[in-house]
C-alpha cells in the first residue's frame, strides 16, 4: 500500500517553501523600502537576472525543440531514444 501521508507532507512542504522568492519579492516591493537597505538595486539585478536566464533558456528549448518538431518532452525522449536510452519524456518533464 502506498503511504499517502509522507506524499502529503511533502506536498505541503513544496507548497509553502516555494512562496518564499515571492514573499521576498514583495517585502523589496513594498514603497517604504524600494529606496531603504538597497530594494531598487536589488529589484534591477533580480529582474536583470530573471531576463538573462529566461532568454537563455528559451533559446534552448526553441533551438532544442526545433529539429524534432515537438516541445520540451517530445525533444528530450527523442534525444534519449536516437542514444538507446529510456526516461526522457520524464527528463523533459521537469521545469
Amino acid at each position: 500500500a502506498f503511504d499517502t501521508t509522507w506524499c502529503l507532507h511533502n506536498i505541503h512542504i513544496a507548497a509553502r517553501y516555494s512562496t518564499l522568492p515571492a514573499q521576498r519579492l514583495q517585502r523589496h516591493l513594498q514603497e517604504d523600502r524600494i529606496g531603504q537597505y538597497g530594494g531598487a538595486a536589488f529589484l534591477l539585478i533580480y529582474f536583470g537576472f530573471v531576463a538573462l536566464f529566461g532568454w537563455v533558456g528559451l533559446s534552448g528549448e526553441f533551438a532544442f525543440g526545433r529539429p524534432t518538431g515537438t516541445g520540451p518532452i517530445g525533444s528530450y525522449a527523442y534525444a534519449l531514444r536516437s542514444r538507446g536510452k529510456k526516461g526522457g519524456g520524464v527528463l523533459g518533464a521537469i521545469p
